[in-house]
């Protein structure tokens, strides 16, 4: 008698166990349909999300392809494509150029060195002068000079700049001549 009092109450536990279970099972089931809605929903608006940086990143960097640029015709060229409508592209490439480096760091990916060398801020010492080209100066100015304050900043650092890039040119130019000379010894 004992045993079978017993054995039924251990079979009611088991049910009690098993509803348990089941209720368990079934919240499960909806947390995991929760689960996957919500998914679907991430899964919707990262999609959308991309959809619309897609859409943003070419506008902004279709002038990437311009730099750096290797001659006075295609300074010229770009100094007549700046208007209002291609300022914001112009500034996001060289931007993106740029990235967090320093403009001495940069500056032969914006204007190549061959060029480079042609020139200088001011036109001095019988270099061309960078400043009658104005547009192309401001979107430099608004792309990288913001941190320096004022334009006469941006002016200096970028004739700093310059004369560091240029420096190191004729530093490697010297070197390579004498370990010519050197070697044809």
């Amino acid at each position: 008698m004992y045993i079978q009092i017993k054995i039924k109450n251990l079979r009611i536990e088991v049910r009690n166990l098993n509803d348990r279970i089941s209720k368990q099972n079934q919240l499960l089931r909806r947390m995991q349909e929760n689960s996957i809605n919500q998914n679907n929903v991430i899964v919707e608006l990262l999609s959308e999300i991309k959809a619309i940086v897609k859409s943003q990143i070419p506008q902004k960097l279709e002038y990437l392809d311009v730099f750096p640029i290797s001659s006075q015709d295609e300074l010229e060229s770009i100094e007549e494509d700046i208007n209002e409508n291609t300022i914001e592209a112009m500034v996001a490439a060289i931007n993106h150029i740029k990235g967090k480096a320093d403009l001495s760091k940069c500056i032969r990916h914006i204007i190549d060195l061959p060029l480079l060398l042609e020139y200088n801020v001011y036109g001095l010492q019988a270099k061309k002068r960078l400043l009658n080209y104005p547009k192309f100066m401001k979107v430099l100015y608004q792309a990288v000079g913001t941190d320096c304050g004022n334009k006469a900043e941006f002016y200096k650092h970028f004739s700093k700049c310059i004369r560091l890039v240029k420096n190191v040119h004729y530093k490697n130019e010297s070197a390579r001549r004498s370990r010519k000379k050197l070697a044809d010894e």
